[in-house]
């Protein structure tokens, strides 16, 4: 808060992403660092990550995950620990949202807090997708408390130095997903070669949002894996070098009809074409 204000930004995705980046890129150049992470919890999303389920793109999540079950929860809840680590190693205080919807149960929802606040993070229960913005007033609170309670924002603590070579920070990074170490391809290994003039450069790592690892299948919070980066990209006027991991499409498909074409709103108000 500044003159009474807050300044507030989407990091995307999770702390192993967006938050990294932010940190190692943004925080870096412009010389802000924020006081508070907003980590944003579902109850499908710790379902999905205790593995128990399969998920398809394009599909309506299986029946069974739209049921109670605490034990998936608690399951899933190693990858929001994870996320809840990842943050305060940066030096910045998370703050919890579970993101509430209409299938999910009291006894749910209640354990996400348990979980969480056991963990010593503030909790603020949203329910944006039935109330719109009134329904995160909870969240808002916590989060003005949780800036009054840290104070001054301290530099946020990267995680590498600027001075580390191409190959430190990629692996430094990956010592943050908490795997045991990186695999370079040759070509890999050829451009950190081709590459040392940019050292200084800081690295954005490409990888799935699915994982801490590179392999979307290996949900909450693995360990025994390796990320292996098969190539790297120099985006010299940005400033930054990019390391490619697994499968992944740098820029994602867009289908040949937009979604926008179905989505039509009538004289009095109603929206169709969402869903």
């Amino acid at each position: 808060a500044r003159d009474g204000g807050y300044i507030l930004t989407e990091a995307g995705f999770g702390s192993d992403m967006g938050l990294e980046r932010f940190v190692d890129l943004k925080c870096a150049v412009s010389g802000m660092h924020p006081r508070v992470a907003v980590v944003v919890v579902t109850i499908r999303a710790l379902k999905a990550h205790s593995g128990r389920h399969r998920l398809v793109s394009g599909k309506d999540l299986p029946e069974e995950m739209l049921q109670e079950n605490i034990d998936d929860v608690r399951d899933g809840a190693a990858n929001l620990l994870k996320h809840l680590q990842i943050v305060r190693g940066f030096g910045i205080t998370p703050v919890v949202a579970v993101n509430v919807f209409p299938t999910d149960r009291d006894a749910e929802i209640e354990e996400v807090r348990r979980i969480a606040g056991d963990a010593g993070a503030r909790v603020a229960v949203c329910h944006p997708v039935t109330r719109g913005g009134e329904g995160c007033l909870d969240l808002a609170g916590a989060v003005v408390e949780a800036c009054q309670e840290a104070g001054e924002p301290a530099c946020s603590r990267p995680a590498y130095e600027p001075q580390d070579d191409l190959r430190t920070k990629i692996s430094k990074l990956a010592d943050l997903y908490g795997a045991d170490g990186v695999d370079f391809t040759a070509t890999a290994r050829r451009q950190l070669r081709e590459f040392a003039d940019y050292d200084a450069l800081p690295v954005c790592l490409a990888k799935t949002q699915y994982s801490f690892s590179d392999d979307p299948s290996l949900t909450g919070a693995p360990r025994g894996f390796r990320i292996t980066v098969r190539e790297l990209v120099v985006n010299a006027g940005a400033g930054f070098v990019v390391a490619l991991t697994g499968d992944i499409m740098r820029m994602p498909g867009l289908p040949k009809t937009p979604a926008a074409q179905r989505i039509d709103i009538s004289d009095d108000g109603v929206i169709t074409g969402l869903s």
